[in-house]
């Protein structure tokens, strides 16, 4: 049985009005919350940890995943392309695009 894949609506962004220096805050295009990305702090959470842990970063890279699959399964759909079917470039981007759908 093949898994639906339904996620929430694209765009994402960070929502900027909510977001913290260590809290970010990723929404659909509803302006319904799709993550939250925080970097861990408290009396359990050394500094040398918390600070390495790069939430604007992974909160963009989230935020980008929509518009990043859309695209990646245009290319690979788009008809004419020289390239071959088993070529590692081609393989990678299918395994991506299962990954995303929850397929791999």
């Amino acid at each position: 049985m093949r898994k639906t894949f339904n996620p929430s609506p694209g765009p994402w962004r960070i929502c900027t009005e909510e977001s913290r220096a260590d809290w970010e805050i990723v929404v659909d295009a509803r302006g319904h919350i799709v993550a939250n990305v925080n970097t861990e702090s408290g009396p359990d959470i050394p500094p040398a940890v918390s600070t390495k842990m790069p939430a604007k970063a992974n909160a963009h890279l989230i935020a980008a995943a929509p518009d990043l699959l859309r695209e990646l399964e245009r290319l690979e759909n788009q008809s004419g392309l020289p390239l071959e079917r088993d070529d590692p470039a081609r393989v990678a981007a299918r395994t991506a695009i299962r990954k995303a759908r929850g397929e791999e």
